[in-house]
């Protein structure tokens, strides 16, 4: 038998090897491949900014940069306080902008029927935080277990819907409905639909 014999035995390269050659073809030409990538992207900059978009509007890729960056915030504290202090002195307009968003959903999400001592519970939670965020050095928040902000059902500002968890554990947390809990959602309305409204936690979107 004549010719290159890969790892298989083969004379023909199996996929694992034709892999690998490929690989250390562009390891050794890899200044060839990005100066051809750079001409290419000069000469078509609106196929290269469609390529940009569509690649970045990818939810693996999306959630892969999340997951980066919340795990250089956790490796980084002290650079990401200063970060964020640099950020809100560079965008002061966006800044007030996403604060005063938060409140306004704050306040929508507050219903009318609170009484006194439900509205002390809810600063309650805030004085836990802040008193677990000064013992244990580890930023602590309040979390709504329902989001104020979501895509078809938001949650209430009410005490029963709260709780204080770790800044890091609450960022990590998912915005959006799954169908699982989208259905037992549907059920538990329809089980709650004649009963009081003390223990209510959602508003739907409509």
């Amino acid at each position: 038998m004549t010719g290159r014999i890969n790892h298989c035995g083969k004379q023909k390269q199996c996929p694992a090897a034709k892999k690998i050659t490929n690989q250390m073809h562009y390891l050794r030409h890899s200044h060839v491949y990005k100066d051809r990538a750079a001409q290419w992207r000069v000469e078509n900059p609106e196929r290269y900014q469609e390529r940009v978009g569509t690649y970045f509007s990818r939810e693996d890729i999306k959630d892969a940069a999340r997951a980066r960056t919340k795990q250089w915030a956790r490796d980084n504290v002290e650079k990401k306080k200063e970060f964020d202090q640099q950020w809100r002195k560079a965008n002061r307009a966006r800044d007030r902008a996403n604060k005063a968003r938060y409140r306004a959903a704050t306040r929508k999400a507050t219903p009318s029927w609170l009484t006194e001592e439900q509205r002390s519970q809810i600063v309650a939670f805030y004085i836990e935080a802040e008193r677990l965020t000064r013992e244990t050095g580890i930023e602590h928040e309040v979390d709504h277990i329902h989001p104020l902000q979501a895509d078809c059902a938001c949650g209430l500002h009410v005490p029963w819907n709260l709780r204080v968890v770790p800044r890091d554990d609450n960022n990590r947390r998912p915005r959006k409905w799954t169908s699982e809990e989208l259905t037992a959602l549907e059920k538990s309305l329809i089980r709650n639909a004649t009963q009081d409204h003390a223990r209510v936690c959602l508003r739907l979107v409509v």
